[in-house]
């Protein structure tokens, strides 16, 4: 009668430890906005950007581009991704700079990843392309360019370096922002 007791106080601690492990494990307490789901595995995603480029793989064994530079508030920015090596998944994330620090403001798998930006003019925003080694499940390397949004009006004077022109003349065409409208 005993052994009959210890046995169900031992399946009765099992149970409660074993069940407490399988809720904790199906209802985990995170943010779902910082982990992304792929076939075989969960990425967690960063909260902030790296500081630094990568370690160069993305560019040598993947062909990849990206948007930079200033674009219109509310304008859509891009990637594109080609892995000849099918070794990767691709996750492409928008943090945006504010007063409180760095906010996701998307992210996006795949190879071809678009995101339209808020409509708030100056405002700066990191995008980074992260390559996943699907074999591990880790975030490798990754690439990143810096976007700074501008209004959608600009004050533009454009002027021809000659009045009239002859038939194979090139024509130079000059334009100046008189006024970027952040």
């Amino acid at each position: 009668m005993k052994k009959v007791i210890i046995i169900a106080v031992l399946f009765f601690i099992g149970v409660l430890f074993g069940g407490a492990f399988v809720l904790n494990r199906s209802s985990p307490s995170r943010n779902s906005s910082l982990f992304l789901d792929y076939p075989n595995c969960t990425v967690k995603i960063p909260e902030e950007p790296p500081k630094e480029m990568g370690r160069n793989i993305l560019g040598h064994s993947v062909h990849f581009s990206m948007s930079s530079g200033y674009v219109s508030s509310g304008s859509e920015v891009s990637a594109y991704l080609k892995d000849p090596s099918g070794k990767y998944y691709f996750l492409f994330v928008v943090y945006e700079n504010t007063s409180d620090g760095w906010k996701i403001i998307a992210n996006k798998a795949g190879t071809e990843p678009k995101v339209v930006l808020p409509d708030k003019s100056g405002k700066s925003y990191v995008l980074v392309i992260y390559a996943v080694e699907q074999e591990s499940c880790k975030i490798i390397d990754h690439a990143l360019s810096v976007v700074v949004t501008v209004g959608k009006n600009f004050k533009a004077e454009m002027r021809l370096d000659k009045e009239k022109y002859h038939a194979g003349e090139n024509a130079k065409l000059t334009v100046i922002n008189k006024e970027m409208c952040l």
